[in-house]
């Protein structure tokens, strides 16, 4: 029965030796692409094992191309959270400054808010340079890539042979029609995110449709197991969704027992496993006797974690207009804005005017973002209390926010705003 149907059964501990031993190591794109999102320590683990493999490495083109076009954007992704960061620390300050609302030198008798304040002051300057150091040393997308210069040392001559032609792909497209209505692994979770239809991108004369980037990846290793005579081959891939996993009750048993099935098939293929950075790390301490430190796998295993939560969480907006999510914050937002912020209520206490709320809004832009937020400008108009006996009543509050909207707990809330300009409409 198992020689039927092996793709079901896991390798024993023998053959996970032999497959370690003399196997080809095939490497996709996020592997490459989240060497950048690693510390500098972690990384450099992980290019020390890849260096212990190096004559058995091997990358399929499709996988290079897509590490290729990414690679700028992660980049960047890696230079904006210094912005990130820096508001986040502006918030702290704006938060701890509001101790000066509480005028504690005139009204308490034991706390001394002036040595609170200078040692706040100097951890300030202390993060601030620290920060900026740091920043000077993050490569900017036109900056020497020294990261990629090791991955061009390691990769090279290992990389598979583009498509010969135009029709190779189309081929490969029409196929992959088929195979993800019947959800054939690879790639046909990717149909919930990617729209059929015209080509993406071109490169080398050959027109690419996003929607078969995994399978393309997938025939290419096919076609090189084949072309090749290889019998052992692990493929290392961050890509953790179900159309490469088999995936049982929340627990990950191996590969798909379809490319199990497959690989051997049309390859011949007689050993084939997959594993993930963080496993990888992880195994290489057991069967190439490397030294990886538990850090480096529990960062790995978070850095794919993550990168796989937000993926889902952008694939999970597409159908969801940003405007309908933002019409049920914009009331709780104005009644913030009423109650708690100072710029707004020393408007209100301007007019001498009472009640203050929502009185319309209009939102200016919506967007989300890489994280699944969304970033949205709007302006609100808030009115007051309309009795005739009081002076300025009823004139109106305009407000001109820009905000940022997160979800947590299946609730979405306004996360933070600032204010561009509030003034009075007399």
């Amino acid at each position: 029965m198992k020689a039927q149907f092996f793709g079901y059964y896991r390798l024993s501990d023998e053959e996970f030796k032999i497959l370690w031993n003399s196997c080809s190591f095939v490497i996709d794109a996020n592997i490459l692409c989240n060497l950048y999102r690693l510390p500098e320590e972690v990384r450099n683990e992980l290019i020390k094992v890849l260096s212990k493999v190096k004559g058995r490495l091997w990358m399929p083109h499709q996988a290079a191309l897509e590490f290729q076009r990414n690679r700028p954007q992660i980049i960047h992704e890696q230079k904006k959270t210094f912005v990130q960061v820096r508001e986040v620390f502006n918030k702290s300050i704006e938060i701890f400054n509001k101790l000066d609302s509480l005028q504690l030198k005139k009204r308490h008798s034991l706390i001394k808010p002036d040595s609170f304040q200078k040692r706040f002051d100097e951890l300030i300057r202390s993060f601030a340079n620290e920060l900026e150091e740091i920043q000077k040393k993050q490569a900017d997308v036109n900056d020497y890539d020294i990261i990629r210069e090791k991955i061009d040392e390691l990769l090279e001559g290992k990389i598979g042979s583009p498509p010969s032609d135009q029709k190779e792909v189309d081929e490969i497209y029409s196929e992959g029609e088929v195979r993800y209505q019947n959800q054939i692994p690879p790639g046909y979770i990717d149909t919930t995110d990617k729209k059929e239809g015209s080509y993406d991108y071109e490169y080398g004369g050959i027109k690419y449709k996003r929607l078969y980037g995994d399978l393309l990846i997938w025939k290419q290793i096919l076609n090189e197991a084949k072309a090749k005579n290889l019998k052992h081959i692990i493929l290392l891939t961050d890509d953790i969704k179900q159309d490469w996993w088999w995936i049982v009750g929340g627990k990950t048993l191996g590969p798909r027992p379809e490319l199990n099935s497959e690989i051997n098939r049309v390859a011949g293929v007689e050993l084939f496993h997959m594993y993930t950075l963080e496993r990888f790390l992880e195994f290489s301490a057991t069967y190439l006797d490397v030294k990886v430190s538990e850090t480096s796998i529990n960062i790995a295993k978070d850095i794919v974690e993550f990168q796989y939560a937000r993926e889902k969480r952008k694939k999970a907006f597409p159908k969801i207009k940003p405007y309908h999510i933002i019409e049920f914050l914009m009331y709780d937002l104005a009644a913030d804005l009423v109650n708690s912020d100072d710029e707004v209520t020393s408007k209100i206490a301007q007019t001498n005017a009472f009640g203050y709320g929502l009185d319309d809004y209009e939102i200016l832009n919506a967007n989300f973002n890489e994280d699944g937020g969304i970033e949205f400008e709007a302006e609100i108009s808030l009115s007051g209390d309309t009795d005739s006996e009081r002076p300025f009543c009823g004139d109106e509050i305009i407000v001109h926010l820009k905000c940022v909207a997160e979800k947590s707990k299946n609730k979405w809330h306004v996360e933070s705003y600032e204010i561009l300009s509030c003034e009075i409409n007399f």
